[in-house]
């Protein structure tokens, strides 16, 4: 085993003890959610590459979440394909910094040979290398033939989504006396801050809390009553002040951070699921929850335009585009008896 190769299977090592230590238990173990998705149905027989490849997205810093989602995702496909470990020329060139392109290209070539086994055994990994590869030069043959598939996929997913439904009864309530009464199950300030800040703000996305500060904005002004998101960590790149719950407010640790980096965010993913298990005894993570929420107001409730898109603004989304992220709610078996 070389260096360089015990130095990656070191690093798989302490991810997982991360994983474990600080999550209590590691993102494979699963149980059943609540929410039911449909089988992906996609076909991808037939489909030609593109005669031109597509315009280059405008350069942008990936955040360090996208870094480590592509990377996480691109280690895991490449040791299937090839039972290697990710080279850290590759990791590098993620992360933006000096690459070797003929060494990548040297890496990755086995891509377009096995284009047809990746079709068929690999599906779900297409969007991601179309990502990854976009953003490289020397790849311009292989963005043409895995563009059209990943359109093709997203149609798919989309779909899906649009059908992906939920039971009435597993349908929880954001009712703010409700919430603050669960949130007294809870002997863990931290804990706490994570269920509160999902339920009595609408749910952003969870990792958004990790760099979120808190106490000092940018004119170095001491603030107590406000939490801020900057523009290079949201997803439409506009930075963000938020009012604190005056029922979080005494559990914030003095440290800058509302959450800040306590857990990974693989580790900090399970410790959410495990505060909602406790709670409701049942399987919700923290997309689960946006899911939920944006389901009670676009279907429950009855919001009205202005109301959904404030909300679509505080949870970093269109109007559309949480409207789509609403599910099919199906009756309580009690009612489809009577």
């Amino acid at each position: 085993m070389t260096d360089e190769e015990k130095r990656q299977r070191k690093n798989e090592y302490q991810r997982e003890w991360r994983a474990r230590t600080q999550g209590k238990e590691t993102p494979s173990k699963k149980t059943e959610s609540v929410i039911s998705k449909p089988v992906l149905s996609v076909s991808l027989d037939n489909i030609d590459p593109l005669k031109k490849k597509p315009k280059k997205a405008k350069k942008t810093e990936l955040k360090d979440s996208s870094i480590a989602t592509y990377t996480s995702k691109l280690r895991a496909f490449h040791k299937r394909m090839t039972g290697l470990q990710l080279s850290q020329n590759m990791i590098d060139a993620i992360e933006g910094n000096e690459y070797d392109k003929k060494a990548i290209q040297d890496e990755f070539k086995y891509i377009e040979n096995k284009i047809d086994y990746i079709k068929e055994h690999e599906i779900n990994a297409i969007p991601n290398l179309c990502k990854v590869f976009a953003k490289f030069v020397g790849f311009a043959k292989l963005i043409k033939i895995l563009t059209p598939m990943k359109w093709k996929i997203e149609e798919a997913l989309e779909v899906r989504r649009n059908d992906t439904t939920i039971n009435e009864e597993d349908m929880i309530s954001f009712d703010k006396q409700e919430v603050l009464a669960n949130a007294l199950k809870l002997t863990d300030d931290y804990e706490k801050i994570m269920y509160l800040l999902m339920m009595l703000i609408p749910t952003r996305r969870f990792d958004d809390y990790r760099t979120m500060t808190y106490g000092i904005s940018e004119g170095n002004y001491y603030d107590d009553e406000n939490m801020y998101i900057k523009d290079t960590n949201t997803k439409n790149k506009k930075s963000i002040t938020i009012r604190i719950p005056n029922e979080i407010i005494d559990l914030i640790p003095n440290t800058g951070y509302i959450l800040g980096y306590e857990y990974s965010q693989s580790a900090l993913s399970v410790k959410f699921s495990q505060v909602m298990k406790k709670i409701y005894g049942k399987k919700i993570n923290a997309l689960d929850l946006r899911r939920m929420y944006l389901t009670s107001i676009n279907g429950f409730n009855g919001a009205s335009f202005i109301e959904r898109q404030k909300i679509a603004d505080d949870v970093g989304h269109s109007v559309i585009e949480s409207i789509k992220y609403s599910m099919k709610v199906l009756p309580s078996v009690q009612q489809q008896t009577t």
